[in-house]
């Protein structure tokens, strides 16, 4: 009976000693996922901001400025005057679409230009949606968060248009074929700098057409360089998702 209390013991004993190797770090990672990653990937969050722009140009677009509208939407309130329903329709392009942008362009390296000119692209088609819809809205102060921006200003639309113009300007003039880009994960061009530059100067094109009744000569000068600049006139360089 002793000797068996004596062995009860001892390996109690020896449990107690081993217990100090589980330390909280070990434990942590034990809550580590297996099938994930905990750093960005620049080509997958491209490829998923790309998959995205058909969804706003059905909420956003259709549904805000009434191409379209219905009684009720089962189960939400209808879309009379604007979706409230809480999904893709509100303003999540902030929370979603332009904070993967925020996210990639935060990922890249300094040296890769091409990269960095198709995000600033990109950012210009969500956000020229949202002031069109919408007018003033949060722009220059916008995905401030983590420096405690919480409560962004405001911009005039006029200023937004501004600066979406000068984003398109400098973004496609950057453009050079000779630098990397995202190759396959470009779901529109597949890294096609020529056709990116055409989508560019169009994007221009639009907004400058958008002036005309309110700022001709603002107009005039945005839509003659998106001319020059090249904008899309085939059908293979239209924006496409393969």
């Amino acid at each position: 009976m002793r000797k068996t209390l004596l062995k009860a013991f001892l390996v109690l004993a020896s449990g107690v000693v081993i217990l100090p190797a589980c330390n909280k770090e070990s434990l942590t990672n034990l809550n580590t996922p297996l099938n994930s990653v905990n750093y960005p990937i620049p080509s997958n969050l491209f490829t998923n901001a790309l998959l995205s722009t058909p969804r706003d140009n059905y909420a956003v677009i259709a549904q805000g400025m009434q191409y379209f509208s219905t009684y009720k939407e089962v189960p939400a309130v209808g879309d009379k005057y604007y979706s409230f329903n809480g999904t893709v329709a509100d303003f999540g392009t902030y929370t979603g679409r332009l904070n993967v942008l925020y996210q990639l362009n935060a990922a890249l390296t300094a040296a890769q230009t091409n990269e960095k000119a198709m995000v600033r692209i990109l950012r210009v088609y969500f956000y020229h949606q949202l002031t069109d819809v919408a007018g003033d809205i949060p722009y220059s102060d916008a995905l401030k968060g983590e420096g405690g921006t919480l409560s962004p200003k405001y911009d005039t639309q006029r200023s937004i248009y501004l600066d979406m113009f000068k984003e398109l300007d400098e973004s496609a003039a950057s453009l050079d074929a000779s630098k990397t880009n995202f190759g396959a994960a470009d779901l529109f061009y597949k890294g096609d700098v020529t056709k990116w530059k055409k989508f560019a100067y169009s994007l221009m094109l639009r907004l400058g057409m958008r002036l005309t009744v309110v700022e001709a000569a603002m107009a005039k000068t945005w839509v003659e360089k998106a001319i020059a600049g090249g904008v899309i006139l085939n059908d293979s360089d239209l924006v496409t998702i393969a």
